[in-house]
């Protein structure tokens, strides 16, 4: 049930901004931010596919288990450069339009 809950946050978090880059003309929203949002997708996917018994040390595979660590650290690396990378555009954008007021 939870995973269902994601999905629907992912796919509204998705047609807003889809709805966003075709009904705002004030402000323009760039390839940089559709790529941040993919690749916050994609680590939000590659986090989810990582299940428990994947990461126990029960597993029978000879490296399914550090096969598993690294595949989830991978996800929350590029999963926290996305939120890094959004905070840094959303202050650009922020300071930006700071400055084009002062003017």
């Amino acid at each position: 049930m939870p995973t269902t809950g994601a999905k629907s946050r992912t796919f509204t978090g998705w047609w807003i901004l889809i709805d966003a880059m075709a009904g705002d003309s004030h402000y323009q929203i760039t390839t940089g931010h559709v790529y941040i949002g993919i690749f916050g997708t994609i680590s939000f996917c590659m986090i989810n596919t990582v299940k428990g018994e994947h990461m126990s040390e029960d597993n029978t595979s000879e490296s399914g288990a550090s096969i598993a660590k690294i595949w989830l650290l991978i996800g929350f690396v590029i999963g926290f450069a996305s939120i890094i990378a959004i905070i840094w555009v959303m202050v650009d954008a922020t300071r930006s339009i700071g400055m084009s007021e002062a003017s």
